[in-house]
């Protein structure tokens, strides 16, 4: 093993806690890749942390509501629209912060958007006679992924609990 990735994994070991910010989808995938070395193998968590980053950058950050997201997504246009989004001059420069906390037995997590917020428990639970190809990011995050999920702020942050 090359010395290098000797200290990397030593130090990674290490961790207690840490504190990512992230604006973009691709920041979102290489901070997800980062953290599964702490989770078991195909972990329902990877799949629910994913959601709520999205939701984060999409929903919070570049104010994409789900009548909108519904469009784009017929149409074909939704990363096209966050990308654009992602390059207007109110939105350069937001952030989401994502905090990690580790223990022997748990993740605990923490999701900070710089949107308006939203309604969130409208969408904690599963949308009856729904054809629309999303809207059900939080209910699966909330019961297959956390052993809890919390809201705060007015929906700007989110908490959830990880059991490892």
């Amino acid at each position: 093993m090359h010395k290098k990735t000797e200290f990397w994994q030593q130090a990674a070991s290490c961790i207690q806690s840490i504190t990512f910010e992230f604006q973009t989808l691709a920041d979102i995938n290489s901070i997800i890749g980062y953290l599964t070395q702490w989770l078991p193998d195909e972990s329902p968590v990877t799949l629910g942390l994913k959601e709520l980053m999205v939701n984060a950058v999409e929903h919070g950050n570049l104010g994409i509501g789900y009548t909108l997201k519904t469009q784009l997504l017929q149409q074909g246009t939704w990363l096209e629209e966050i990308e654009k989004r992602l390059q207007l001059p109110e939105n350069k420069l937001k952030k989401a912060i994502l905090q990690a906390h580790f223990s022997l037995d748990s993740l605990q997590l923490s999701i900070q958007d710089q949107g308006q917020g939203f309604d969130y428990q409208k969408y904690m639970r599963p949308q009856k006679n729904t054809t629309t190809p999303h809207g059900r990011g939080l209910v699966l995050a909330k019961n297959m992924a956390f052993a809890t999920l919390k809201f705060k702020a007015k929906g700007r942050r989110v908490e959830a609990t990880a059991l490892l």
